[in-house]
């Protein structure tokens, strides 16, 4: 990630931007027992934890494996309009794509596996009222992936949402006392 300062219109104002990248591979091996030895009858109760012989295990074979890459890419920037005026704006961007078996639940054959492109904005201000009293207000969209599948082999669609919000801060008593009132939708 690379972030600092630039000056642009006679003001400072920040920046951050970064990239990550992860490669997630997963692989379950399977070792099966003697069918003859797991359904044993009970023995009589109460009965030690050694009332059953250890099972003879075959070969590990391979059950299910998959593979996930995750790309993201953010920046952010704090612009000083004036002195008052204050404004955040930023994206997050995200790329999934994923090859062979769930990590989670059986494996199936038939699971659907889209590559998620998805951009999610999100913008604010800032208002100095006074040294004491600050107003904002904010407009960001949440975006979550899910890797949990539904009972036909399918992801779950994404977490979305919208979150708006605006409000006041107040501090008091040399900043002792902080004071908010906001208004939240969604």
């Amino acid at each position: 990630n690379i972030s600092g300062t630039f000056d642009a219109f006679g003001r400072s104002h920040s920046l951050i931007a970064g990239i990550s990248h992860s490669v997630q591979k997963h692989a379950t091996l399977v070792n099966a027992a003697d069918p003859g030895q797991m359904f044993l009858p009970l023995p009589a109760f109460p009965y030690g934890g050694n009332a059953y012989p250890e099972p003879t295990w075959g070969p590990a074979a391979p059950s299910t494996a998959s593979k996930q890459e995750l790309t993201r890419l953010y920046g952010s920037s704090r612009l000083a309009l004036t002195d008052a005026l204050k404004a955040i704006v930023g994206v997050n961007v995200v790329k999934l794509t994923r090859q062979g078996s769930s990590f989670y639940g059986p494996a199936v054959s038939s699971t659907d596996y889209p590559t998620i492109d998805k951009a999610s904005p999100y913008l604010g201000f800032t208002y100095d009222f006074a040294p004491n009293i600050l107003g904002y207000a904010s407009y960001s969209e949440i975006f979550q992936y899910q890797d949990q599948l539904d009972i036909n082999g399918r992801y779950l669609d994404p977490m979305k949402g919208v979150n708006h919000e605006i409000g006041v801060k107040a501090e008091w008593l040399g900043g002792q006392l902080l004071t908010t009132f906001a208004l939240f939708g969604a």
